[in-house]
């Protein structure tokens, strides 16, 4: 029968476990590059954010200005379309009132026959 001994040999020493086979500095190696590769992920995501805002924020004032021009436009409508305007235009454009209209009626008559 054969013996076997546990001093002194490497044969029949134990394996070492997965968190034995790397040492302290490369634990902290990897550590602070998680770490590090975090903080430029979250300044990423921050600057994004920032941008869209400075976007956004542009974006309603100019709805803001383009509501205001369509408000003055809006009054300018009104304006144009007051009787006072259109007498205005009417004398401008040299037009005379008409008393008397007369209608054509040729509703009797036929024009072509086959």
């Amino acid at each position: 029968m054969t013996k076997y001994s546990l001093s002194g040999s490497d044969l029949c020493a134990a394996p070492k476990s997965k968190m034995q086979r790397f040492s302290k500095s490369t634990m902290w190696v990897v550590l602070i590059s998680c770490v590090v590769g975090s903080l430029m992920l979250y300044l990423s995501q921050v600057n994004t954010i920032a941008s869209k805002g400075f976007a956004l924020r542009d974006l309603q004032n100019q709805i803001q200005t383009l509501q205001a021009e369509n408000e003055k436009l809006a009054v300018n409508v009104v304006e144009l379309k007051s009787m006072n305007e259109l007498n205005a235009r009417v004398a401008e454009l040299k037009m005379v009132p008409i008393n008397q209209v007369a209608y054509l009626d040729n509703s009797e008559q036929v024009v072509a026959r086959r």
